[in-house]
């Protein structure tokens, strides 16, 4: 990563352009790193491929694999130096590999982190490479093999990758119906992220839906709703402008729930109005309507569960 600064007309330093595209990155706005790439103007072949690599790690956050296929794939025999060429060919495997295309990724994936391993790359990129090749395993159903790599990835303390490997735990653990075990390797993988220089508020939110939904599975008098410390991360998105999702819709209901369990009806109320303006869709709107019917119909307040304008609930 490049971290040249060159200097304004009053001799205050400035980030230079990849420096602060590469900070928007690790902010999660995406638009802007995008935005910053676009506009930059570099002649220096270190700093073009470079550009490329941070562009094709951005268009992988927003679910594009098919534009980072097209992108770093002709490039790859251009790509020098042992780090910059083995995150090309990661970049590119991942992408054929959620592309749909799972045994070549996977197998373009084995090939990078038997090179990586032998020619000594940064144990960061060992790292990710060790997490992607375990999600690979998880989408194969090859639970022991994930654990393995996980493992491997979660050891490595690389920021926001070893926190994704310790969410893929949770995962497995829920696959084996190790619901409590879950719970835990959930709520400890969300902490994790708390201290992580990267942001991926995918990732956050996708925690603390598991979180939400397990708690509501697991409901006990030792097992209780954290939902009162979910409210502000459901409401306000991180940095960078961002739609509403379903995610954060999601959480947003199964504490209304969490709330209807404590008999808080302004509360469970509260949270069900916004997951229905959280909906990103219509369809999804229609599930946020169910949703609060539901709960309505828990209460006993059968008005407010067949007429969605009814003044009762709109003045909770």
């Amino acid at each position: 990563m490049q971290t040249d600064r060159a200097e304004d007309r009053d001799g205050v330093p400035q980030p230079s352009p990849m420096a602060a595209a590469y900070e928007a990155y690790l902010n999660g706005d995406f638009a802007a790193c995008f935005a910053i790439l676009d506009t930059a103007a570099t002649s220096a072949p270190a700093e073009q491929r470079e550009a490329v690599l941070l562009r094709a790690r951005a268009l992988l956050r927003q679910h594009r694999p098919d534009d980072v296929v097209a992108l770093v794939g002709p490039a790859l025999a251009h790509f020098v130096g042992i780090d910059e060429a083995c995150t090309a060919r990661m970049l590119h495997a991942v992408a054929v590999m959620r592309n749909g295309s799972l045994d070549r990724g996977f197998g373009l994936l084995a090939e990078v982190d038997a090179a990586a391993r032998s020619l000594c790359a940064h144990r960061t990129i060992r790292a990710e490479i060790a997490y992607w090749i375990a999600y690979g395993y998880w989408l194969r159903r090859d639970y022991t093999n994930a654990l393995r790599q996980a493992a491997v990835a979660e050891a490595a303390r690389a920021d926001v990758v070893s926190v994704r490997a310790a969410s893929l735990r949770g995962f497995v653990a829920v696959a084996k119906e190790r619901y409590p075990e879950a719970l835990a390797l959930f709520q400890s993988a969300l902490h994790a992220y708390d201290a992580c220089r990267e942001r991926d508020p995918d990732l956050a939110e996708r925690l603390l839906v598991q979180i939400a939904s397990l708690e509501l599975t697991l409901r006990s008098a030792t097992i209780t709703g954290t939902h009162t410390s979910r409210s502000e991360i459901v409401r306000i998105p991180e940095a960078g402008a961002r739609v509403p999702g379903v995610f954060r819709m999601q959480i947003a209901a199964l504490d209304g729930w969490l709330y209807a369990f404590d008999g808080e009806r302004a509360n469970a109320y509260r949270n069900v109005r916004v997951a229905e303006e959280l909906a990103p869709t219509v369809p999804w709107r229609m599930w946020a309507l169910a949703n609060r019917a539901n709960i309505a119909l828990a209460f006993g307040d059968t008005a407010i569960a067949v007429h969605p304008d009814d003044p009762r609930y709109v003045a909770i």
